[in-house]
């Protein structure tokens, strides 16, 4: 156990140890085996950490949630009878047996109570039977009985399964902490003023720095005041050297052993990936009351938008349309925000233990497709009943779902790369920039791409809004009678849509055969605004994704003491420059493959090989 005064740095030790310290600069001499290790990163697949705070899958039962971590990190080759039986005992050990079926619980809906919680939290690493537990605080917020209990089961649980555990514990009873093997006493400013058996740590602070335990106190509460402030205390500096001088209390054994003692195989990719795709799927269902609330928002909204601009004239229809997909972007993208935003703590948690992070997004990604094409179906329910469009249900349901996909590709980045607060923030910004750059108001899409000596097309080519209204301008001219097409041909040119061009505009759902062969900035300069397949969406959708994968991973890793490393977070100022010219390159270089894979998308309209290409 790590004991010592608020601020002494028991936290910062574990986050060291652990790899998680990605702050400040760290030195000395890790030994694993009696061998030297940069630090414990290397081995993080037989190890566990318990946060201080509860990161849990609220939205999980106590079974649900331990059993999808024993069939992730338990050792290859372990059957499902086997991991049933773990997490059984686990959980008997625990005391979690009567809880097995029960909800944890979540800010909106009530679960278990708080030390089960901890209980929880600490059998979803043991499931995994780590060599190595590291646990901060696992009784922080509990009172005196219930930590002695969850302390109690931790040793027991540990004791089975032949796991060390090293803990940070703030002002147990003494009962709790004798139940630890050894004990790190830390003073401000970190000084250790003892390491040793936790049996002989009264005697020693008796003996060698002459402190008096009151009779009926907790020794505990003894030991903290004997080394901080106000009480009368004995200096840090001073109870360090005491102990340094005392060689024969720290002095070990180092037991060296192979480095493949401690390497464990994970198990496949494709086994990680199912894994993830059902406990996503699991976590999707269980949210269906967030899904019912978006889905009747948006029949509400679009019909509310319908009923007030209604359809008779094509420009009518201009601002209608726009309008609607505003409307989807809004809310699609701010409920996209929970597919990561929700779990990011348990993505930092079950990234620090080895867990593989491109199965976890791709499974998300995947469960997320449900809600998307739920989202298409109603908007397209609801746009085809009251908006009085012509085309058919098939062209609304490709444009909207595609729309959705890349939509919740943006939405992942945000939820990724921000705080909850401030992603959906900058969710509802990004839907009216994106509204701004469509063409629907001035400036329209031929003004936009003459911008920055040609290169303004870049900007609409990334709002998901233009390629949605523009998909849904050409499903709609194509089935407009002549008369209709006669008094509207001026308005749509005005928008940058020649209906003169439309004959050229021949597609699938995916693929284009445009006859052009215009760049997609000279097409939009040349009023040839036409969108005549979704491709141009799913690749922004992929696109979209891509970076998000990428952020994901380099938030995740951030948080890590290798990345630190690689980044230089040191004191140091040729350090910190380095680390300064190394974000800025991967920011620079992010921002490269959005722009070339844009560019690529407007040089993707010349006319390719086998005379097949896309519409971007």
């Amino acid at each position: 156990a790590v004991m010592g005064a608020s601020g002494s740095g028991k936290s910062t030790l574990l986050a060291v140890l652990s790899g998680r310290a990605s702050y400040g600069h760290s030195s000395g001499t890790l030994l694993m085996s009696g061998r030297p290790a940069g630090n414990l990163r290397s081995i993080r697949r037989v190890f566990g950490f318990v946060p201080q705070d509860d990161v849990l899958h609220g939205e999980l039962s106590v079974e649900e949630n331990i059993a999808f971590h024993a069939a992730l990190r338990l050792p290859l080759g372990t059957t499902l009878a086997e991991q049933r039986r773990h997490v059984r005992r686990v959980a008997k050990d625990l005391g979690l047996l009567e809880k097995m079926q029960s909800r944890v619980g979540t800010a909106e809906r009530r679960g278990i109570s708080g030390g089960q919680r901890k209980r929880v939290s600490i059998a979803m690493e043991m499931v995994s039977q780590p060599m190595l537990l590291f646990a901060d605080e696992p009784t922080s917020g509990l009172d005196s009985t219930t930590s002695h209990e969850v302390v109690r089961s931790l040793c027991s649980a540990a004791s089975r399964l032949g796991t060390t555990v090293l803990t940070v514990i703030h002002q147990p009873r003494f009962e709790t902490l004798c139940l630890f093997d050894d004990l790190l006493l830390l003073a401000g400013g970190g000084y250790v003023v003892y390491a040793g058996p936790t049996e002989k740590v009264v005697s020693y602070f008796q003996e060698h720095l002459k402190v008096e335990f009151p009779p009926n106190s907790n020794p505990a509460d003894a030991l903290l005041d004997a080394i901080q402030p106000p009480a009368p205390y004995v200096e840090g500096t001073v109870a360090a050297d005491v102990w340094s001088a005392r060689s024969e209390w720290h002095s070990g054994v180092d037991v060296v052993r192979s480095r493949a003692h401690f390497r464990r195989t994970p198990i496949p990719f494709m086994e990680a990936l199912l894994i993830h795709i059902d406990r996503s799927l699991l976590l999707t269902m269980r949210a269906y009351n967030t899904i019912l609330v978006k889905q009747c928002l948006s029949v509400g909204a679009v019909g509310l938008l319908c009923s007030v601009i209604t359809y008779n004239r094509v420009d009518q229809y201009f601002l209608q349309s726009g309008l609607a997909s505003l409307l989807l972007m809004l809310l699609q993208g701010v409920a996209a925000q929970r597919v990561f935003g929700d779990d990011l703590g348990v993505t930092f948690r079950e990234a620090l233990v080895g867990m593989p992070l491109v199965s976890y997004f791709l499974a998300k990604d995947f469960a997320a497709l449900s809600e998307v094409t739920l989202s298409a179906a109603v908007f397209t329910a609801t746009y085809g009943a009251f908006s009085g469009a012509q085309q058919d249900f098939v062209a609304i349901i490709s444009g909207s779902w595609a729309f959705v996909y890349t939509v919740t590709g943006l939405s992942y980045i945000w939820s990724i790369t921000q705080s909850p607060g401030s992603a959906q923030m900058t969710c509802v910004v990004s839907a009216f920039v994106s509204f701004c750059v469509s063409g629907v108001y001035s400036p329209e899409l031929p003004q936009l791409a003459a911008l920055f000596d040609g290169r303004g097309w870049m900007v609409p080519a990334l709002s998901p809004i233009r390629w949605l209204w523009g998909y849904m301008l050409t499903n709609e001219a194509k089935v407009l009678n002549k008369l209709t097409k006669q008094n509207g041909a001026s308005a749509f040119k005005s928008k940058g849509y020649d209906l003169d061009k439309l004959t050229e505009c021949q597609s699938s759902l995916l693929v284009s055969t445009d006859s052009s062969i215009l760049t997609m900035k000279d097409a939009w300069i040349d009023n040839n605004g036409w969108v005549c397949s979704v491709s141009e969406l799913l690749l922004l959708g992929v696109m979209f994704r891509f970076l998000a994968a990428v952020c994901l991973l380099m938030r995740v890793n951030s948080q890590s003491t290798g990345f630190s490393e690689l980044f230089v977070h040191s004191a140091q100022s040729g350090g910190k420059l380095a680390g300064m010219l190394f974000t800025a390159l991967m920011i620079s270089f992010l921002l490269l493959c959005l722009f070339a894979e844009v560019w690529v998308f407007g040089i993707l309209r010349l006319q390719g090989l086998f005379n097949v290409h896309f519409a971007l």
